[in-house]
């Protein structure tokens, strides 16, 4: 009996849509993960950034641009260090007693909220002074560079003439100010006019410096001359000014 002959013919195969949409599926999926990498990456960097920031001039911080060993010995000598990273809660602070307000630059508050504080405190230290705190406070002050030297204060201010030299960093133009310290040529390494004082406190202030000459006397001077000390530290999202930037 003869076998049936085998059809040589191939069955016909139509093009399958599942396989596509499974590789568009990953294709989305791989796109998406890229965004959420971006975004984990991108948070991390801003959190170090973040930290890194907070790090200046910050009380709390024990490195060797932080302020803690200051705070520490302004608490040894009965000053209350009160750090605040509130504007409204600062200004509560300053309003309650006599007190000194310690404040670095804060790009975050308009020069109306900067003045509220000012007014509010008895006594104010700007600790890393802007060119609009300069010519605000100080009469058309402005930056001017840095010293190469260490300082002699060459003035009749009591709190920088008991403190003897200090390691000065940036310096200023005299601007109107009422005194003049630490002179470098035609410009000054501190600046005071009424109870408003101006200092680049980077070079004196901080847990690497206070040991170095006169620093920590001057510091302590400068921040202790009443019971309280308010330290501000801006937070991140502590501004009156308008959001203008688009988020992402």
């Amino acid at each position: 009996m003869t076998a049936p002959a085998a059809t040589n013919r191939r069955a016909s195969v139509s093009p399958s849509s599942p396989p596509r949409r499974r590789r568009a599926a990953i294709t989305w999926v791989a796109i998406a993960a890229g965004f959420i990498v971006v975004g984990i990456v991108g948070s991390l960097l801003a959190g170090i950034g973040e930290r890194a920031a907070r790090g200046s001039l910050d009380p709390e911080s024990a490195g060797p641009g932080g302020t803690r060993a200051l705070a520490e010995v302004l608490r040894d000598n009965g000053v209350e260090v009160l750090v605040e990273r509130s504007w409204q809660n600062a200004r509560d602070l300053l309003a309650e007693q006599d007190a000194t307000l310690f404040l670095p630059d804060t790009p975050n508050l308009s020069d109306e909220a900067v003045e509220y504080l000012v007014e509010t405190a008895t006594a104010t230290v700007f600790g890393d002074p802007a060119s609009r705190v300069l010519r605000t406070y100080f009469d058309g002050a402005v930056p001017t560079g840095f010293a190469t030297e260490t300082l002699a204060p060459a003035c009749a201010l009591p709190t920088p003439a008991r403190a003897g030299d200090a390691t000065i960093g940036g310096l200023f133009s005299a601007g109107g100010a009422q005194a003049t310290c630490y002179p470098d040529g035609e410009a000054y390494g501190l600046l005071g006019s009424g109870s408003v004082t101006a200092i680049d406190a980077d070079g004196v202030f901080t847990n690497d410096a206070l040991a170095d000459e006169g620093n920590a006397a001057l510091a302590i001077g400068l921040l202790g001359a009443h019971e309280r000390v308010v330290w501000y530290v801006a937070s991140a999202g502590d501004t009156d000014l308008p959001v203008t930037d688009p988020t992402l």
